[in-house]
């Protein structure tokens, strides 16, 4: 597969969109195509329980794996059994993962063969010293607050002596979810605590605060690109800390997902891959990632070379249960290029307003939630679809647009008083001119199918 026709993202949606409909047999074909290069994949799948268990704090699993050259997955570790986040080493070769209910990462062969302890903590990362090629693993020790997975301190040690401990951060609890060291080693992203998604000087240097999201993630490349997931569990808003610029990416584009939510986003390795999971359907409310359920797969995706798109999408899993926290790793790609285009805002510059004044229709809503659905965000923004009839004063707007009203502030309920059908004249102002809603939560009901947001605002 030659580098002009994965420049071409049409062809390349077209190829791997095609590739889906031959069968699950081709998901190893499909995968190596897509990743350039052989590629592994381990997550974990759950054999045992009921109802949702998205964080997988349970022993309700097995330790899956997908390796492309022996074409077919196979059970690395049999359930049902606690095996949360396992991690693929930068060499391929050793998955690290947590047995969450004794607090002990764990470490066991991609081949294969027996796991072992390599002590207390929840793994977070694991990273190859550029050096002389040692396997370092960084967990987090201490309780764990089960809001956002987080603990403290941050430590590391060599995977063959996990008695040599350093701590590398103890100013702030972080997140399990994710934690991910740059190649240099001397940085890191996270959230520092959630939902403040940070840059870290290690080991306990400066504190670089990026926004508000979760599952914050970071290019293993020398880019200086980081993520965090929005509010919606649809998009990563995307940080090149380097150049102080960000972007949103939509992660929820793969057939089959239908703009649902989607879950444990991870950016894999070359930087040109990614996973996630979903997509959430099941159960009601506000947010379905808790409930779980059979139709959560995992995926794989690809980044344009330039880091503002993904180009295409393989569903690595399908059949009847839940698959979890996946894993993305290949031996090798195509160098990647990075084109000239135009530069996104920076984040001293926020997009101006562009604030309109509309006469809308409101033709669909989204039911506000209560506070205990929405836990442990405090609060949350609201999407409902309106028609524009005109607009009043400001840019034009037309045809359908999705508006974001306040739902919950501080947990306590804002009512909203509209009507379906109901016609009435207000301000909005994109959604994106206002950096300081990154990472609240939002709600809706509806796809959103590339239409983009609107926030209503005080006239």
């Amino acid at each position: 597969m030659n580098r002009m026709l994965w420049g071409r993202t049409g062809l390349v949606w077209f190829f791997v969109c095609a590739g889906l409909a031959v069968g699950r047999a081709d998901v190893a074909t499909q995968l190596r195509t897509l990743a350039g290069a052989p590629a592994r994949v381990v997550w974990c799948r759950q054999v045992a329980g009921e109802g949702g268990d998205p964080f997988a704090t349970n022993a309700w699993y097995a330790l899956m794996a997908l390796d492309t050259e022996e074409g077919a997955e196979r059970v690395l570790v049999p359930g049902p059994a606690s095996v949360r986040k396992p991690l693929i080493s930068p060499d391929g070769r050793v998955v690290v993962f947590t047995d969450h209910l004794r607090g002990v990462a764990r470490a066991v062969d991609f081949a294969g063969g027996r796991p072992r302890d390599l002590g207390p903590g929840h793994a977070a990362d694991v990273w190859v010293d550029p050096m002389d090629g040692r396997l370092w693993v960084y967990a987090i020790r201490g309780p764990l607050r089960t809001e956002a997975m987080m603990g403290s301190p941050v430590v590391r040690f060599p995977i063959d002596q996990p008695d040599r401990v350093e701590v590398v951060w103890s100013k702030t609890e972080v997140s399990t979810d994710n934690f991910q060291v740059t190649p240099d080693g001397t940085r890191a992203v996270g959230l520092c605590p959630w939902p403040q998604a940070s840059w870290m000087e290690l080991p306990e240097g400066g504190l670089k605060r990026l926004g508000r999201g979760c599952w914050t993630s970071r290019a293993p490349d020398d880019s200086r690109l980081a993520w965090a997931f929005d509010g919606a569990h649809r998009s990563f808003i995307v940080w090149n800390v380097q150049e102080n610029l960000r972007w949103t990416v939509p992660a929820n584009t793969a057939p089959g997902m239908d703009g649902a939510e989607v879950y444990h986003p991870r950016w894999g390795w070359p930087a040109h891959l990614l996973a996630v999971t979903g997509p959430y359907m099941a159960g009601s409310g506000a947010s379905r990632i808790a409930f779980g359920g059979p139709r959560v797969e995992v995926y794989v995706g690809r980044f344009s070379d330039d880091r503002r798109a993904i180009v295409g999408w393989v569903q690595v899993t399908h059949n009847d249960v839940a698959d979890y926290y996946p894993d993305v790793w290949a031996a090798s790609a195509p160098p990647t290029e990075r084109p000239a285009a135009p530069a996104p805002p920076s984040l001293a510059s926020p997009l101006a307003a562009g604030r309109s004044v509309v006469e809308a229709r409101l033709r669909a809503m989204t039911r506000t939630p209560a506070a205990s659905e929405i836990h442990p965000y405090k609060q949350a923004l609201v999407a409902h679809e309106y028609e524009v009839l005109r607009t009043v004063e400001g840019p034009a707007l037309e045809g359908r647009i999705l508006v974001l009203h306040w739902g919950v502030r501080d947990r306590r309920p804002v009512p909203f008083r509209r009507r379906l059908g109901e016609t009435a004249t207000f301000a909005v102002e994109p959604y994106d001119a206002h950096p300081e809603l990154e990472g609240e939560r939002v709600v809706m009901d509806m796809d959103p199918a590339g239409r983009p947001l609107y926030l209503a605002v005080e006239l």
